[in-house]
């Protein structure tokens, strides 16, 4: 039997004990402790955290895309994969009132209407839901921004998760949605999809979400669809009036596939403390001057070294350019503790 200490972002403890060949979230829900999980296969990357101390070795379930090698050098472990050798040393990325003490409940299934359904680039796809009680009304839907939901795409029983890029208000859902060639969901939402279609809903999930800054800006960076949690982070900012310096910066290949763009203009038009980066490979059609030439792990680069910071980085994109923007962070001398990422695989 292994003993299992955490360590919350609120200075809380707590333990629990494992036994020999038994995973850390089976363990903790054995003891009806209920910490932040959703897939149980290594996929999801909810359950992540920092081992600190003692020795463990993880299940199959674990793979480069979820726990990059350079993460897992650093003891960066999936709980739900993580088998302990040793007594572990956790340091969780959460504070302590996201845990439930209590007999497990199963994610409930919410019911939804698409309320908006609305092409922005020929990739990517804006659906807005609308929960909904038994009754077909309205239905308050609390969450943190930069969580998730898990949907189920109408006329199959296959499940695919989005990060919201809204504040949590009246049960809306905001959702942008990259097109795939051949994807269930992409097939849905091109040939079939419209307003008013039932969606089953869980969730939210997630612990991806704003941590104090502790008087240091904020870099957002976004890839693509990963736009939607920071957003969401963005918007809660605005809403709560926190005036902690925030830059926003989205990259797009050119202005075709380049989206929300007035929607962040005008944002930032409404917070003092937000500034606005576009930065796009080809620059055809836009005023010099108006956007940076190149991606955006090249224009934080040089709005780190323009700005001389070491600010708070928050990130969602592919993995690819989500590995490259935690490196770029890390030789411009930003501590690990101050990188918060989110990776995700577009299905």
């Amino acid at each position: 039997m292994f003993n299992v200490k955490m360590y919350f972002e609120d200075d809380v403890e707590m333990e629990f004990e494992c036994e020999e060949g038994e995973d850390l979230i089976t363990a903790s829900l054995r003891q009806e402790m209920i910490l932040m999980s959703e897939c149980r296969d290594g996929l999801c990357t909810t359950c992540k955290v920092l081992c600190e101390k003692g020795d463990y070795e993880h299940g199959e379930g674990v793979n480069v895309q979820s726990l990059p090698p350079e993460e897992e050098e650093e003891g960066q472990i999936l709980m739900c994969q993580a088998f302990p050798l040793t007594d572990l040393e956790i340091a969780v990325p959460y504070t302590s009132d996201r845990v439930t003490l209590g007999v497990a409940i199963p994610a409930k299934t919410l019911e939804s209407k698409i309320s908006i359904c609305e092409k922005l680039t020929e990739n990517v796809v804006k659906v807005e839901l609308q929960i909904q009680n038994v009754f077909g009304q309205p239905e308050d839907f609390p969450f943190i921004a930069g969580q998730y939901v898990t949907i189920e795409v109408p006329g199959t029983t296959e499940w695919r998760s989005y990060s919201m890029a809204n504040v949590s208000a009246g049960g809306k859902v905001e959702l942008l949605i990259r097109l795939l060639d051949d994807g269930v969901m992409s097939n849905y939402l091109r040939d079939a999809a419209k307003v008013g279609d039932s969606v089953d809903v869980k969730g939210p999930f997630g612990t991806f979400n704003l941590h104090d800054a502790e008087g240091r800006s904020r870099y957002f960076i976004a890839g693509s669809t990963g736009l939607a949690p920071l957003l969401s982070m963005v918007r809660e900012m605005n809403d709560k009036g926190d005036t902690t310096p925030a830059h926003l910066l989205l990259g797009a290949r050119d202005t075709d596939f380049l989206f929300y763009e007035d929607e962040i203009k005008q944002l930032e038009s409404t917070m003092d403390s937000l500034t606005v980066h576009i930065a796009l490979e080809n620059t055809e059609g836009r005023e010099s001057g108006s956007v940076f030439c190149g991606n955006s792990v090249e224009m934080m680069k040089d709005l780190l070294a323009k700005n001389n910071e070491k600010p708070d980085i928050y990130i969602c994109g592919p993995a690819g350019m989500v590995t490259a923007v935690e490196v770029t962070g890390k030789e411009a001398g930003i501590p690990l503790g101050q990188i918060y990422l989110e990776r995700f695989v577009a299905s």
